[in-house]
């Protein structure tokens, strides 16, 4: 291709980017910096009107003050479970008798009602046996600084210190709570009283 041949070619390519219409030649195209015919009207058309920017429209105070103080709660019941649900070692119980000779003698109190109970006729056997039960683990709440009255047999036996009321515990939870004689169900309230002594 010759450099003479370059207007006739740029002719062309224009006629392609910029066809004859039918009814007239092309649209010449604006000038650098010029808009097209029509755009004006074209413009008019599609412009709004411009407001200044809405700030978006906040929640209430009173929302804020519920979300937080929900978030708090959580966290502090989350941190009481885990607080008071906590291992703790038993305390030893040679550390100080003294401190623990007030329970022990209000304990062994009411270890001595049931038994009268039973032996006057107010109880059976298996009042006898729950009541002991009770007596016990309460008993035992106050000595280990737990809450055991809801704990199994099996929960009790994995803490620090009690064995030897877990094996209590166990005979307490035979079939109906009942023993086979009176004779036994008196051995109950001995082996009750030497865990209370000991402990």
């Amino acid at each position: 291709m010759s450099i003479t041949d370059l207007p006739a070619r740029l002719a062309a390519l224009i006629d392609l980017v910029n066809p004859v219409d039918s009814a007239g030649p092309s649209v010449p195209p604006p000038a650098l910096g010029e808009a097209p015919a029509g755009a004006s009207a074209v413009v008019h058309t599609l412009a709004v009107d411009i407001h200044e920017p809405v700030i978006p429209a906040s929640y209430s105070t009173w929302v804020w003050v519920v979300g937080l103080a929900l978030v708090v709660a959580v966290a502090a019941w989350y941190g009481w479970v885990l607080w008071w649900t906590r291992r703790r070692p038993a305390p030893d119980p040679h550390a100080d008798p003294a401190q623990w000779t007030s329970l022990r003698a209000t304990t062994l109190a009411r270890v001595d009602e049931a038994e009268q109970r039973f032996r006057d006729g107010e109880s059976d056997l298996r009042g006898l046996a729950l009541g002991l039960n009770r007596i016990m683990r309460e008993f035992s709440t106050a000595r280990l600084g737990q809450d055991t009255t809801s704990l199994t047999v099996s929960e009790i036996a994995d803490l620090d210190g009690t064995d030897r009321l877990a094996g209590l515990l166990r005979g307490y939870e035979e079939p109906a709570f009942a023993f086979d004689s009176d004779a036994e169900a008196l051995t109950a309230t001995g082996r009750a009283r030497e865990v209370i002594a000991a402990w």
